[in-house]
């Protein structure tokens, strides 16, 4: 029982941040923690602050581009309270795999999980997108779907990462200097 409750423990949300105590009720720390000023102060903030804004934003679009819907919402929560994420960054960005966009996020990861799986770019044309709903034509794809959207969400987030991080600490420079 003591293993399961560490394990429990050391898998959950941690709501409290490392320097300080959680002080408040906890719709209070909740409504602290989802803030849209807190997102604002973490994007113009310190270096370990804009750190953790570039993550936000690399995290919401692996969410984006993984065929999880149903539970993504979920999902983007518990990841942004397990790694001291800004929820309100990670859940925005995750819901551009909504329509329109939401299908270039599916055919990107399609072609990402055809081109690591069997080498070449999926072939359309012999798809009957009249059909798109039914299990045939989405088990077809299914394998492509998930491979792909684990690596191009990776890629995807790392490459948002490395591009927002210098243009937060540039963007901050330029502030202090004016």
């Amino acid at each position: 029982g003591m293993h399961l409750a560490l394990l429990f423990r050391a898998l959950g949300p941690n709501l409290v941040d490392k320097g300080r105590q959680g002080t408040g009720t906890i719709p209070r720390r909740i409504g602290r923690w989802f803030s849209p000023r807190a997102l604002g102060r973490m994007g113009s903030g310190d270096a370990v602050s804009r750190h953790r804004f570039a993550a936000s934003i690399g995290a919401g679009l692996l969410m984006a581009t993984l065929p999880i819907y149903g539970i993504k919402t979920v999902l983007c929560v518990w990841i942004s309270a397990r790694f001291t994420l800004h929820p309100l960054a990670v859940i925005a960005v995750s819901s551009l795999s909504t329509p329109p966009i939401g299908f270039v996020f599916v055919a990107y990861a399609i072609c990402i999980g055809s081109l690591v799986l069997g080498g070449d770019l999926p072939d359309f044309s012999a798809l009957d997108f009249s059909a798109i709903t039914q299990w045939a034509t989405a088990g077809d794809l299914l394998l492509e779907w998930v491979v792909g959207g684990v690596i191009g969400g990776l890629v995807l987030g790392g490459a948002s990462y490395a591009l927002i991080r210098p243009v937060l600490a540039w963007r901050v420079k330029r502030r202090a200097t004016v």
